[in-house]
């Protein structure tokens, strides 16, 4: 996660526009080709045509309804079932622990009228989290100030979170390093 962090706070100071512009292209042509290949609503959609030819205004609009009405076209894993999330998150014991010894599952508080479900990773989850704490941290330390940090020197924030539920924020806030904490 510091690794991601300092990363971030490196770009957000040092990278140009056109840096910017070049990293985007290439993570969005990544996600898209591993979508295309291991995703069953990608797959299906991109099947006449290439992931290596698109412009991100031809990808479809999905909304959090649409992912949760076809949860299994969007997942892209036949060992997961969407009965088995939904149990795993029904037990409080659960927050802050892996499904499966493999995935963070994250939730939305459902005031749009469904609630969403979220899989991470533990890469994935390592890399949001040092990502949101560099955004967070950006204005305040520089990456040299964030790496002194990562060596028993505390940094002191507050969060105001929904807490006792699988709430991003309140997983953010339980997996904070210690001394982020």
């Amino acid at each position: 996660m510091i690794k991601n962090t300092l990363g971030c706070l490196y770009r957000d100071r040092y990278f140009r526009v056109d840096d910017f512009a070049r990293l985007q292209k290439r993570l969005l042509t990544n996600l898209v080709r591993h979508a295309a290949s291991n995703v069953p609503f990608y797959r299906q959609y991109f099947s006449s045509s290439s992931p290596a030819d698109f412009s991100l205004e031809q990808l479809p609009i999905v909304d959090k309804e649409m992912i949760m009405e076809n949860f299994s076209q969007f997942l892209g894993r036949e060992d997961i079932e969407f009965e088995d999330i939904a149990k795993f998150t029904r037990d409080k014991k659960n927050i802050g622990q892996y499904f499966k010894e493999k995935y963070l599952v994250a939730l939305t508080s459902g005031t749009t009228g469904r609630v969403g479900y979220f899989l991470y990773d533990v890469s994935t989850w390592s890399a949001f989290r040092g990502a949101v704490t560099g955004r967070v941290l950006r204005h305040r330390l520089t990456p040299y100030q964030v790496s002194r940090f990562s060596y028993g020197r505390r940094y002191k924030m507050a969060m105001v979170v929904a807490n006792h539920g699988h709430y991003i924020t309140y997983l953010l806030s339980l997996f904070n390093p210690g001394p982020f904490k």
